[in-house]
Order: structure tokens, then sequence, then C-alpha cells
């Protein structure tokens, strides 16, 4: 079973990579008590306006002990994942000492839009979206990395507090402290 690489975007700037299993085009991710599963392929549009599905092609990065593995980036809120494609443009430059020009070829990865025939709200989109459980991942980008939290500090020196009395008393009053 081939396993893939996924970052996962909760907003345009934040996200979080995973790894999964990829079985049939499709990969089953889990988040929390969510799982979701992510269509590796894009819909698409040809020219007679018949849809087809695209395979999404994959960034390949090196492993750790050489390999490689793939990596799609995926949108929680989104079934398909981003896919790129090669847009090559050519550009002439003149130079203006010695009039020769000069032809370059630029090449840029852009990411595809895909095109719906027509879009269809499904069961669990709508019961997401109405109990909002989407928001709760958003929480840990609040406070900006996730450190321990105020309450929970006043809690501990509470314990600890609270601990350290409890043995002084008992020091205090059973032990001989006071002679």
């Amino acid at each position: 079973m081939p396993k893939g690489t996924f970052l996962i975007l909760d907003t345009d700037w934040t996200g979080e990579i995973k790894d999964g299993d990829i079985v049939d085009g499709k990969v089953v991710l889990k988040r929390g008590k969510q799982t979701k599963e992510f269509i590796l392929s894009i819909p698409r549009m040809d020219k007679e306006k018949k849809e087809f599905f695209d395979d999404v092609k994959p960034i390949y990065f090196k492993g750790k002990l050489g390999g490689t593995k793939p990596m799609y980036i995926l949108k929680w809120n989104s079934l398909y994942p981003v896919a790129f494609e090669l847009k090559e443009e050519f550009k002439t430059f003149v130079s203006p000492d010695t009039n020769e020009s000069l032809t370059m070829k630029i090449q840029s990865l852009e990411p595809i839009k895909p095109e719906f025939k027509d879009t269809k709200i499904l069961p669990e989109m709508l019961a997401e979206t109405h109990d909002m459980r989407f928001l709760k991942h958003m929480k840990k980008y609040q406070t900006g990395g996730g450190g321990v939290e105020a309450k929970g500090i006043i809690m501990f020196a509470g314990i600890i507090l609270l601990l350290g009395g409890i043995g002084y008393l008992v020091y205090y009053f059973f032990l001989g402290g006071n002679k």
C-alpha cells in the first residue's frame, strides 16, 4: 500500500502535515475525532464540455532514508487536492547598449482551478457546517504556537502550594516540629 505525505491547510496560511495510506486513488485522514476522505484526482472539463477526472501529480521529495515520497496539498474543506501545471512564457529583452535581443524562457508552477459541472452540497459538508466542527482546529493558531495556558500554570502552582502546606502541618504537629 503506497504511503504519502499530506499538507492539510486549515486556511490559506495555516496547516499541518500528516502521513497516510493511498488506496485506489483516495486517502482517508484522521484529525481528532473527524475522518475525511480525499480524492487524489480533480474533475476537469474537456473542449466538448465533458467532465473527466485527471490524476493530480504530487510533489516528490526525498525521505530520510534516501527514498522518495509523494506529497499532496489539501484543504480540509475540499475533497480534491491542489493541482499544479507548468506554464511556459517567452520574454524578449533588448539591450539598450548593443541593441541585441535576448529571448528568455520563464517556467512557473501555477495552481489549477478545478471546474465543476454542477456543484452539489454533500451531507457531510452540511453537517460539518451546521455544528461548526471545522472551527475547533483553529484554536491552536490563536496563541501562535500552543504554549502552556495560564490557567494550567495557576492550577499547578495551587496544587504545589496545597501539598507544601499539608506537608508543613504534618511535620509541625505530628512529627514534632514544634520542639
